[in-house]
């Protein structure tokens, strides 16, 4: 199932939690991430969030199809904000910040590198929206 790919690549110790964040997140760059063993899918236009394009489409409709799609995005959500948390433990991320809001933010950037990229733009400009995206993450303020 592919919402395991994203538990797969961002658990682990607390140590490396932030570079893990890194690596999910630029893995946008290069296509639709799919799962840690899996390389992305190039195909931006097939393949941009089937859940997300699904519950766009027939989720208003069918709750069956909302309640599958709000199961997947919860459970990557859940992912991200627990590595989030891992690197705020290891003093990496401000301990102050939302892990939650953090999780949304970072998962916005990467559907809003498949939307850009699908329009066709290079993988320097989605890499320099990743890097840039990550750059503001709150990192820990030190008197």
């Amino acid at each position: 199932m592919l919402v395991q790919g994203p538990r797969k690549a961002l658990a682990g110790p607390d140590e490396g939690a932030l570079e893990r964040l890194h690596a999910y997140v630029l893995r946008a760059v290069h296509g639709v991430p799919l799962a840690a063993d899996v390389p992305p899918a190039p195909d931006r236009a097939a393949a941009a969030c089937f859940a997300a394009k699904m519950a766009l489409e027939i989720g208003t409709s069918d709750p069956e199809v909302k309640r599958l799609a709000n199961d997947c995005f919860s459970v990557v959500r859940t992912a991200v904000a627990d590595c989030v948390r891992a690197a705020q433990r290891n003093g990496d991320i401000d301990p102050d910040a939302d892990p939650d809001d953090l999780a949304y933010l970072l998962l916005t950037i990467i559907r809003g590198c498949d939307v850009v990229g699908a329009y066709g733009h290079s993988p320097e400009r989605l890499t320099s929206i990743a890097e840039s995206a990550f750059a503001l993450l709150p990192r820990p303020r030190h008197p």
